[in-house]
């Protein structure tokens, strides 16, 4: 089988060391987004499980702590160091490294989506959308566009699960009387979620990832996205109150645009926000 590389990057999502390759494959219409991390065996598995479950006895998650995102955080911090204490004891002469991946397998288990976490913390993507169990997870990234990743989900049940447990997090519920959700991740990113059969071929689930660090103006001049007479032009039309429509098809910057000059908005004025 032909392979091209394109690209190969790392990082470290919750102690796993993770290896993003980027490849075109001979019989593929789009590049594949490969995501390698450590292996685990089925006997270190079934002792992550055990641990897993011990914690959850031992902690219980309450629903006020999962909607506040400062409590989430350190209840994250604190289950993830009993993990890698409850590992340390249970797999003796292991590294401490393998330990803290192992313990970041555990927590996006119990706190998290899964795999999907190891999507989430890649900067250089900016959409991930689940279309059902049934094909692997698609990916939008920055510089390559549309890529197919080599993470599934294992069932239906298990996209709703995941649904599910974002809406928990910020008041939101899915289900089969009400199969269309919009609600958000801790992080602020949006989500879009349905139901079979809303959505014919399965469950679905659509995270639009926002960029950490805001765009700002000079950001959009320098990668001339709009120039400096527009951008002018723009910011007097905001100052002195006059209306503007920012419209465009899917991921063509609405929001970016919309969040960038809405620093240009005076701090004594007031904003509306209408949302369907």
């Amino acid at each position: 089988m032909v392979e091209e590389r394109i690209e190969e990057y790392s990082f470290v999502s919750d102690g796993i060391p993770v290896k993003i390759k980027i490849t075109r494959r001979e019989g593929e219409f789009v590049p594949l987004y490969l995501v390698e991390v450590p292996k685990v065996d089925e006997k270190t598995r079934a002792i992550m499980e055990e641990i897993r479950e011990k914690l959850i006895t031992k902690v219980p998650i309450r629903t006020f702590e999962a909607i506040d995102q400062t409590t989430m955080e350190s209840m994250k911090r604190n289950f993830y160091f009993s993990a890698v204490n409850a590992l340390s004891k249970r797999l003796r002469g292991v590294s401490t490294a393998r330990i803290k991946a192992l313990a970041g397998f555990i927590i996006h288990e119990m706190l998290g989506l899964g795999d999907i976490e190891i999507l989430l913390q890649d900067d250089s993507l900016e959409e991930i959308v689940i279309n059902s169990s049934k094909e692997p997870v698609w990916v939008y990234h920055r510089k390559y566009g549309w890529l197919k990743t080599n993470i599934r989900v294992k069932s239906e049940l298990q996209i709703e699960n995941y649904a599910s447990s974002i809406g928990r997090k910020v008041g939101r519920q899915i289900t089969i009387l009400n199969p269309l959700m919009d609600a958000h991740l801790m992080s602020g990113d949006r989500v879009n979620a349905t139901l079979f059969p809303i959505s014919t071929c399965g469950n679905t689930i659509t995270i639009r990832k926002f960029r950490r660090k805001p765009w700002t103006i000079t950001d959009l001049i320098g990668n001339k996205t709009i120039n400096f007479e527009v951008a002018a032009l723009l910011w007097f039309a905001i100052q002195y109150e006059a209306s503007i429509i920012v419209a465009g098809g899917t991921a063509s910057g609405k929001t970016t645009m919309l969040n960038t000059f809405a620093c240009f908005i005076p701090p004594n004025q007031r904003i509306i926000s209408v949302e369907e």
